[in-house]
Parts: structure tokens; C-alpha cells; sequence
């Protein structure tokens, strides 16, 4: 399983990633909604993990964008 988590908080990301990787789901990380959308866009994932509220632009706009 791969899942994109798009958290700004990094210390809150770190520990998300370490617990999935203790059950051995790989995490790809985005500090920043426009690195993610990137990575969205041009990689598949299982499952995407949005803070609900990023700088610039909400979890809305992204998850509308990415549709």
C-alpha cells in the first residue's frame, strides 16, 4: 500500500509516517500543498491523507483540483 500525506506540521508528519511504517505501508511526504498536488497528479496512491488546513489553499480546493 502507498499513501501521499500532505502535512504541513512536521513534527505531526514524522510520527504519521513512522506509524504507518511500522505496518509496513510506504509514506510519501508533502510539506506543502502545491509539492503534493505534484506528487498526486503524477504518481498513484492508495489513499491520500490532507491536513484540512494548509496555507495558501484548503483541503477543499486541493481534493476539487485533484478530482
Amino acid at each position: 500500500m502507498k499513501i501521499l500525506l500532505i502535512e504541513d506540521n512536521l513534527i505531526l508528519s514524522r510520527n504519521i509516517v513512522r506509524f504507518f511504517a511500522l505496518q509496513d505501508i510506504q509514506v510519501d511526504l508533502s510539506l506543502d500543498w502545491k509539492d503534493g498536488f505534484y506528487k498526486a497528479k503524477n504518481n498513484f496512491y492508495d489513499a491520500i491523507i490532507l491536513d484540512i488546513s494548509l496555507p495558501e489553499m484548503d483541503w477543499l480546493e486541493i481534493c476539487k483540483k485533484l478530482r
